[in-house]
């Protein structure tokens, strides 16, 4: 059981909502699923709630490991004034010296943030991963504002198992080519998010950098 929310955008997300779990429930190549009943409420507002992210600001582009980065979002919504919101993100405490974008935005952004840093937790091997991908995508909701950082190579995933913080060596022994299971290389990825009073459309990416003390 899930709940979303959705403004401006038709009947769309509601189809994707249903089609998109029962595409990749009915259609997985190890269990059959057999639907027996599906129940869909929905509650339709006169009103339009979608709002466009019109500037984000953050107040410095130097950070030490471990500082939070407070980033002020201007939306604009539809046929209503502009409203500020401040999302916050703490990176990480061993967060090596370097440059990095952080990524404030919508649902759509974060989750293409999220595939594009960790491939291997959109992946599907067994029934349970089935499962797991998909409260992990309906738990994604489109009135949060998320804010995230994707930091360098951090690992190994065999499949879906996960190897952070291996040893160059054994990095490139487990993605050799030759190996008969699928291997692949990840980054870590901390993010945040925050309830909003709207379905949120944009993203922007701000360039930062961290620099030890």
């Amino acid at each position: 059981m899930f709940e979303n929310i959705s403004s401006d955008n038709y009947i769309y997300d509601l189809e994707r909502d249903i089609t998109g779990p029962m595409d990749l429930l009915l259609n997985n190549p190890w269990k059959e699923v057999k639907l027996t009943r599906l129940e869909v409420q929905t509650t339709i507002y006169d009103t339009n709630t979608a709002a466009a992210i019109r500037s984000v600001r953050i107040p410095q582009t130097v950070y030490q490991p471990g500082q939070t980065v407070p980033a002020r979002v201007v939306m604009e919504p539809v046929r209503q004034e502009l409203r500020e919101y401040e999302v916050l993100l703490q990176l990480p405490e061993y967060l090596p010296e370097g440059n990095y974008q952080i990524n404030i935005g919508s649902q759509q952004a974060y989750q293409q943030q999220m595939q594009a840093a960790q491939p291997q937790r959109f992946s599907a091997f067994t029934p349970a991963d089935v499962q797991r991908i998909l409260q992990e995508r309906l738990s994604i909701r489109r009135d949060k504002l998320y804010i995230s950082i994707i930091m360098p190579d951090s690992g190994i995933a065999i499949e879906e198992t996960s190897l952070p913080s291996l040893p160059g060596s054994k990095a490139v022994l487990l993605t050799d080519k030759s190996r008969l299971s699928l291997t692949r290389r990840f980054q870590a990825f901390a993010s945040n998010s925050m309830d909003t009073d709207y379905v949120i459309n944009g993203n922007a990416n701000l360039p930062i950098e961290v620099r030890k003390k």
